[in-house]
């Protein structure tokens, strides 16, 4: 796991008030790994009015938070596959290292401090996005994600953020045919040695072993 779930996160919210938005101005450039973040909160995820998804709430009629999470990696993932799982309501849109890799119900662009959900999403159900085609992104040292959740409005009743990100392991498949009469099966070292092996009876049909 690269960001467990319920990680801190530095996080920037809007102001419930439109004309303080205005006011706010919104951070260019802030899913960038360079960005200066000394000015965010930190706290830890879900993001929310206060459900028993959220441990950072924020007041009714919040509408966007702005969310940063730096990871290290020393080296390659182990694994091509890169997932990020998402809690929220009602949209988001997600960068790693400044590129845009998801994003559902979020407009298009660098979501601001006035940005809004263009659809509804209710949470309750993380749903997992698959990022493996953006795995060139990461880089050995310091890496960043991103993250704006969005509401549609200031009025609605509801708002929640709960990200993540992970891989899946690698696995590994083999096609074989196996003797009706019964063998014995060998695991193989990439030395040639025998790691392990397996005796299996007389196959019978719709029956498994292992």
């Amino acid at each position: 796991t690269l960001i467990k779930t319920g990680a801190d996160w530095k996080y920037l919210a809007g102001s419930v008030d439109k004309k303080a938005s205005e006011k706010q101005g919104s951070p260019g450039g802030w899913t960038a790994v360079d960005f200066d973040d000394s000015a965010f909160a930190v706290g830890p995820a879900g993001f929310g009015y206060g459900d028993e998804d959220d441990a950072t709430k924020f007041p009714l009629g919040t509408t966007v938070v702005l969310a940063r999470r730096e990871f290290t990696l020393e080296g390659p993932l182990a694994s091509e596959s890169l997932v990020l799982q998402v809690d929220y309501d009602d949209g988001f849109a997600a960068y790693l290292n400044g590129t845009r890799v998801a994003g559902v119900n979020s407009p298009d662009g660098e979501p601001g401090l006035d940005s809004v959900a263009d659809g509804l999403h209710e949470a309750g159900a993380p749903e997992r996005f698959d990022l493996s085609q953006h795995v060139g992104l990461l880089r050995r040292g310091k890496n960043v994600l991103a993250i704006a959740g969005l509401n549609t409005h200031r009025d609605s009743s509801d708002m929640s953020l709960k990200p993540a990100l992970g891989t899946l392991p690698t696995v590994c498949h083999a096609n074989f045919r196996l003797r009706k009469s019964g063998d014995t099966l060998y695991l193989i070292s990439p030395e040639g040695n025998i790691a392990d092996q397996v005796r299996y009876p007389h196959q019978v049909a719709d029956q498994s072993l292992g």
